[in-house]
């Protein structure tokens, strides 16, 4: 019997009305491919990965897995002190702390903070 991966999520963020929503998760240490599911394992609650995101300030230096979809953000930092904001992105990459967008399956809730949902591969 396989023995079953988890994913914790760090926080997330719905991003409007639609089903798609942002979440900040611990990285297994490989890819989380565009198709694969997270469940949890306490409501039931499915959601398929899309893709994950990059900062346009970091790109070059973060962490990427082979196959990952990935989509380049260009956020605002809330300082004017980039390089501190920078450093944030970094420390949090260096811990496999990594952002990316899900789409919940029959539903529009997310995944709660802290959970560790089971990861499904198709």
């Amino acid at each position: 019997m396989k023995e079953k991966v988890y994913v914790e999520i760090l926080d997330s963020f719905s991003i409007g009305p639609s089903k798609l929503l942002i979440v900040y998760l611990k990285n297994p240490g490989f890819a989380l491919k565009k198709g694969f599911f997270l469940q949890s394992e306490a409501s039931g609650h499915r959601w398929e990965i899309y893709n994950r995101y990059l900062d346009y300030y970091t790109q070059e230096k973060e962490e990427v897995f082979e196959g990952e979809e990935i989509a380049i953000v260009r956020s605002k930092p809330k300082s004017t002190d980039i390089a501190s904001y920078v450093q944030n992105i970094l420390d949090r990459d260096r811990k496999r702390e990594f952002m990316y967008r899900l789409r919940g399956i029959g539903h529009s809730d997310k995944p709660e903070q802290g959970e560790k949902l089971v990861l499904l591969k198709t």
